[in-house]
């Protein structure tokens, strides 16, 4: 059954980069296919913007500044709310985003959702979610510095349009590129750092923490980090205190974590 449903995700692929409207199927194909009971659609509604930001959206989609169109589906623009106080920034679309035009529906996808759901009392309607590459590379690789130059200009409009009270950047590739530092995400989380005035925490990407999930101590501890990291986030949302770039944040209420 995985091998059949690879084999039509890639002709879906094929057939959204041809003029042609219908895929060709064998019968047994055909015949599988009717068989199978589709995945419920995630519960993810998108929000429009302004007329710019749509503008930007649209933009976006027929954007061939670089290879990864030869191979996508469809971009990522990203998802939620265009006025959102606090923006996640990741690295790329995977297989998943890639095919839905949403970012982070995948497993990773899963544990951010529950991170703002069920940790921070938020929707995802809250808040804006989107991606340093608004396509996927092939096979999930990294992003390469030449694709990261050609979209980096989207995230920045995107950031400028929405003006977010706080952004956090979900792993290296999106802390790196809104920070230019080469320092690790290790050595960049736990303090504040700042885009354009906009206070920036980073944090490890979801799916790094997914994939330590066969080693249950390293699973918690990473787990536990980035809750760090979200808490000062909303402290930062609720008014608690504010990021300086100085070094350090005013806060009138005592340390959350002792």
């Amino acid at each position: 059954m995985d091998d059949l449903l690879k084999d039509v995700q890639k002709l879906v692929r094929q057939a959204a980069r041809s003029r042609k409207a219908t895929i060709t199927v064998s019968p047994e194909v055909a015949s599988l296919l009717e068989s199978i009971t589709p995945p419920p659609e995630p519960a993810i509604v998108e929000q429009t913007g302004s007329e710019e930001f749509e503008a930007l959206r649209a933009e976006v989609s027929e954007c061939r500044k670089c290879r990864l169109w030869e191979s996508r589906t469809q971009t990522v623009f990203g998802g939620g709310n265009p006025n959102a106080d606090l923006v996640f920034v990741g690295e790329a679309p995977g297989e998943n985003e890639d095919l839905q035009g949403i970012p982070f529906v995948g497993r990773a996808g899963q544990l951010l959702t529950d991170i703002v759901e069920k940790g921070m009392k938020m929707s995802r309607q809250d808040i804006f979610i989107c991606n340093v590459l608004k396509c996927r590379p092939p096979d999930n690789r990294d992003p390469r510095p030449d694709e990261k130059e050609a979209c980096l200009p989207y995230l920045l409009r995107q950031l400028e349009m929405i003006k977010p009270k706080v952004i956090c950047a979900l792993g290296g590739h999106a802390a790196k590129t809104l920070l230019k530092t080469e320092e690790s995400v290790g050595r960049l989380r736990g303090k504040w750092h700042f885009y354009q005035g906009i206070p920036v925490r980073v944090t490890y990407h979801p799916s790094y923490v997914v994939r330590s999930e066969r080693e249950p101590a390293r699973y918690k501890a990473d787990k536990r980090r980035v809750w760090e990291d979200i808490q000062e986030i909303m402290r930062v949302l609720r008014g608690e205190i504010t990021p300086r770039p100085e070094g350090g944040a005013d806060s009138g209420t005592p340390d959350l974590f002792g």
